[in-house]
């Protein structure tokens, strides 16, 4: 029974895991990001779905999302330093699906929250806790 945690841990440790991911926020996260920052009209109608109007809220968005392409990049090559990223990225997306897409459901005002946005941000929020190395975090190392 030990040696099974012990693989777990192992595979949590896996550096290709967190390598894939911020390989994923650099490409989809950093693209998403550079179209809220440079193209705000397109990104209110493909990424918000038409749900906002464009303004500088977007841009916020797109800045966020940017910076966490940015940040990605040298995590590529110190990938356990770079987790509380991911960490933060995990809260970050926990909050917007708690704080806005689970009230506009249960509310049945689901058509004026992005769904595609929605579904993006709970896939990461399932992906992540399985690549983020918790153990590494909160090591009292």
């Amino acid at each position: 029974m030990a040696d099974l945690f012990t693989v777990e841990r192992e595979v949590d440790r896996s550096p290709a895991a967190l390598r894939l991911i911020y390989s994923a926020n650099i490409f989809l996260v950093g693209f998403i990001g550079g179209v809220c920052l440079v193209f705000p009209d397109l990104a209110a109608n493909w990424i918000f779905a038409g749900t906002t109007q464009t303004s500088y809220l977007i841009r916020t968005c797109g800045a966020f999302w940017c910076a966490l392409a940015v940040l990605s990049v040298p995590a590529l090559f110190f990938p356990f330093r770079f987790s509380p990223l991911l960490l933060f990225q995990l809260l970050a997306n926990l909050l917007w699906l708690l704080a806005v897409a689970v009230p506009a459901i249960f509310l049945g005002t689901s058509n004026q929250i992005p769904m595609g946005l929605a579904v993006f941000l709970l896939t990461w929020l399932i992906v992540l806790p399985m690549v983020i190395p918790f153990d590494h975090l909160f090591d009292e190392d």
